[in-house]
């Protein structure tokens, strides 16, 4: 687990941010597989998606967009 953290934070350029999301296992289409990893198997990966606060500030009140 502590791999899937560095590269997270490597990814934030040093900056102070929150993140949600969750560590999955994905299958060869991209589909996330609860049993694999529960039961371990395969390559965990942690998928963002929704940054909540950085150095801008508290983003949660801030509109969804698509970018």
């Amino acid at each position: 687990m502590m791999a899937v953290a560095e590269h997270i934070a490597s990814g934030l350029h040093r900056e102070r941010a929150v993140l949600d999301g969750e560590i999955v296992c994905v299958d060869r289409r991209g589909r996330p597989q609860f049993r694999d990893l529960l039961f371990r198997r395969g390559q965990p990966c942690y998928v963002a998606f929704d940054l909540l606060h950085c150095a801008a500030g508290d983003l949660r009140s801030e509109q969804l967009t698509d970018s």
